[in-house]
């Protein structure tokens, strides 16, 4: 049911504000985290990646941050903590920028 509920708003707000609004990014996060909670991983790493191409593109670090995040937990969940580990070493370096670039000089 909330899946449906989500769709509906996703394109009610796509014919409103475009494909690209920031209100489709935090729409299709909460798609990601709805289809998470499933275990359908795929299909939740697909609605964050599509989240954060759109968070990106406004340049809203905090959310692409937190879809970094979300990302991060779902590749754990996998099993994939390699990529996963990437992923929150991006959240750090993007939160943290002083500290990533010491760590670069030494």
């Amino acid at each position: 049911k909330s899946m449906s509920n989500l769709k509906g708003s996703l394109s009610i707000c796509r014919d409103r504000s475009g494909d690209s609004s920031t209100q489709v990014a935090s729409i299709l996060l909460m798609m990601g985290q709805v289809e998470s909670k499933r275990g359908n991983w795929d299909s939740s790493i697909s609605f964050f990646k599509q989240s954060l191409k759109i968070s990106k593109e406004h340049g809203l670090v905090k959310d692409v941050a937190t879809v970094l995040l979300q990302v991060g937990q779902v590749l754990e969940s996998r099993g994939d903590n390699r990529e996963a580990l990437e992923c929150y070493g991006e959240v750090l370096r993007m939160l943290n920028p002083e500290e990533s670039e010491k760590s670069n000089e030494s």
